[in-house]
């Protein structure tokens, strides 16, 4: 049993502060990716459908995660309270095994902490109330990036407590331990990847000291089927990393290769180094443009800033493991979200938090090393948790509403196209359509050629009942996207509304050619069918709407089909 178990002070605490910090999220809205993932995915409705889930994204590497959600669904469908129990609860366990671990690590070395149990309490309750963990908690979908680092943190503490087990039957059950929680980890998220680099660290640091470091046969093995895992299950192709190019969704315009995101991420890391120290203007959505050389921007500032940080971390990893392998944590955990593995958005903040540990391990081992006075030390850590608590329970309140959240991202990047989208839709779900206008015609003002602005404007003046303007608006989202069904169905309900049945058909057979699994074009070709009294037809459209998710009464359907001949 970890001596953590036994202090239940310590595990009151942490639950306490998680509860203080997060509580009042419980009815906090769907968001962004939410929707994707949650609300309009079909494929989580049925929890025994595994292989639907599996196939819920292109890749399985997340299947874990998903089947989470699948979970929620089951039991809560969408009740956003169930959604945020779960990503708290998977918070509050990560602060417990960030005690744990730093509990075990605290205490080895050449430079042991001396209050190992206060900079451990000291460094889990940093992780548990830090403003930029917010974004991977009170945000729904980032539940992989929190449920990934529970598994990675699990899977490192037990694989310690087996190096450290003098008992060789437990030490094969700690490890099969931390192996089934490092699989579960890859299956989750691909940050997982880096467990096996942060293990032989670690070894070399605490483990190994005072000889030739070496690793045993089966422990290469196993580290590097770890590695191989996931990249052989997705049949990963490297070599077009260097080939492709992707489109920024951080900035407008941008393209994405290797080299580019390489060199964005040379300005991208201290702006995490400044949130982790000074977590203010905070953002779910960056306008962050793109870095093409080492000369614009400042790259070569933040390349020196990155060098010098992660170039100090390694100088300290023999004279003073504590501080050298917490300052490597934060770049290796980084590494395949932050190196040159090219991303479409260039930063996010829920990318912290795994690397985060790495960090208030090396704060409490300064803090511990700073005080010689237990009750000034104890003061001191209380201010700064304090604080820090307050000051992400208050950025919690953000992630209210759609429109708070959306008006917080507008004015910190009023440049960027997206929150005028998501804040006009925020307006017209509320019926608040002179404001949704208001909200749409400034982002078409800011950019003409986004077929998103022009679409929700037509659903605007559709509901406000001009259907001339929203018959144009259709057609210019059209113009700007020949393939945006959704835009193609509005259309065609416009010209049934006129009876121009004939374009209503065109545009609903385009809509089902652009995207076949988008359900409301079924209903409305569905329709049409129906009032030309091709019942069979209709019926086929009717059924196929319905699988798509698209909510018909049993009635309809029944009534349908007995004029289907």
């Amino acid at each position: 049993m970890p001596k953590a178990l036994t202090s239940l002070t310590a595990v009151l605490t942490l639950v306490i502060l998680t509860a203080l910090v997060y509580g009042h999220t419980l009815g906090y809205a769907f968001h962004f990716d939410d929707y994707y993932f949650i609300t309009e995915n079909l494929k989580i409705r049925e929890i025994t459908d595994i292989g639907a889930i599996w196939h819920s994204l292109a890749k399985p590497s997340r299947f874990l995660g998903m089947f989470s959600f699948a979970l929620n669904y089951h039991f809560h469908g969408t009740d956003v309270t169930g959604y945020h129990l779960v990503n708290i609860f998977i918070h509050a366990v990560n602060g417990l095994l960030v005690y744990w671990f730093c509990r075990l690590t605290l205490g080895l070395g050449p430079r042991p902490a001396r209050r190992p149990a206060a900079a451990a309490l000291f460094a889990a309750a940093l992780f548990i109330v830090h403003p930029v963990n917010t974004q991977a908690v009170t945000y729904i979908a980032q539940r992989f990036a929190a449920l990934a680092t529970l598994f990675y943190l699990a899977a490192f503490y037990l694989y310690i407590r087996g190096r450290l087990s003098l008992s060789s039957g437990r030490r094969v059950s700690w490890w099969a331990g931390a192996a089934a929680c490092a699989v579960a980890g890859m299956f989750t998220k691909q940050i997982v990847l880096t467990l096996p680099v942060m293990i032989i660290l670690y070894e070399f640091c605490f483990l190994q000291r005072g000889r030739r470091f070496r690793l045993a046969w089966w422990q290469v093995a196993v580290f590097v089927g770890l590695f191989l895992l996931v990249p052989t299950l997705q049949s990963w192709d490297f070599g077009r990393l260097f080939k492709v190019a992707i489109q920024s969704r951080s900035h407008q315009g941008d393209a994405l290769t290797w080299y580019t995101y390489m060199l964005t991420q040379f300005r991208v890391v201290p702006v995490y180094f400044r949130l982790m120290v000074f977590p203010v203007g905070q953002t779910l959505d960056y306008d962050f443009t793109a870095s093409t050389n080492l000369w614009e921007h400042g790259t070569w500032a933040g390349a020196l800033l990155v060098a010098a940080v992660f170039g100090y971390g390694i100088g300290r990893l023999r004279r003073d493991p504590l501080t050298g392998f917490g300052i490597c944590w934060f770049f290796i955990a980084m590494g395949l979200e932050s190196t040159f593995i090219p991303i479409y958005q260039v930063i996010f903040e829920h990318r912290c938090y795994l690397p985060s540990v790495g960090f208030v391990l090396a704060l409490a081992t300064a803090a511990d090393r700073l005080f010689n006075c237990p009750r000034r030390q104890a003061a001191a850590m209380a201010v700064v948790v304090a604080v820090l608590a307050f000051t992400a329970h208050q950025r919690n309140k953000v992630w209210e509403s759609e429109e708070s959240l959306w008006r917080d991202i507008m004015r910190k990047a009023p440049r960027k196209v997206r929150p005028y989208i998501h804040l006009g839709v925020a307006h017209l779900m509320k019926g608040e359509y002179d404001a949704a206008a208001e909200i749409l015609d400034a982002g078409i003002a800011i950019r003409q050629d986004n077929y998103r602005l022009y679409h929700n404007r037509g659903i605007v003046y559709e509901m406000q009942g001009n259907l001339k303007q929203a018959m144009w608006n259709y057609s210019k989202a059209i113009e700007l996207n020949k393939n945006s069904a959704v835009s193609l169905t509005n259309r065609a309900g416009l010209f049934g509304q006129i009876k121009r049945f004939d374009l209503a058909w065109g545009d609903y057979n385009a809509a089902i050619a652009a995207d076949p699994d988008y359900g409301n074009a079924y209903l409305g070709r569905g329709n049409l069918l129906y009032g030309a009294k091709r019942y069979a037809e209709a019926l086929k459209d009717f059924e196929r709407a319905v699988a798509l998710g698209v909510p018909i009464a049993d009635e309809e359907i029944e009534k349908v089909r007995r004029l289907a001949p």
